[in-house]
């Protein structure tokens, strides 16, 4: 679904270590990480490691956790997997 309504080619990233981002978007300029989890435990440190290196503006976790949007300097979006495609267009217009 994430690839439907982004890209043609799927993107990932992987650090050197063993952090990896699941999907890598890019929206205009901008590039935004996208985590998938299962369930409503959203803890991980792949993303952090993404966002500590890379400072994004924005960053997507996909899960069954409730909507919500908070961070400072990077806005990290928590989107249930119902709202997907409508979160990927929301992100798209504001972008």
């Amino acid at each position: 679904m994430v690839l439907a309504a982004s890209c043609p080619v799927p993107r990932y990233w992987v650090s050197s270590g063993t952090a990896e981002v699941d999907f890598i978007l890019q929206l205009g300029l901008e590039i935004v990480p996208i985590e998938v989890k299962s369930g409503i435990n959203t803890s991980g440190k792949s993303l952090s490691v993404y966002i500590n290196k890379y400072k994004p503006t924005m960053a997507v976790v996909v899960s069954e956790k409730e909507f919500s949007i908070k961070g400072e300097g990077t806005e990290l979006i928590h989107l249930p997997v119902s709202m997907l495609p409508w979160g990927l267009r929301l992100i798209r217009t504001c972008n």
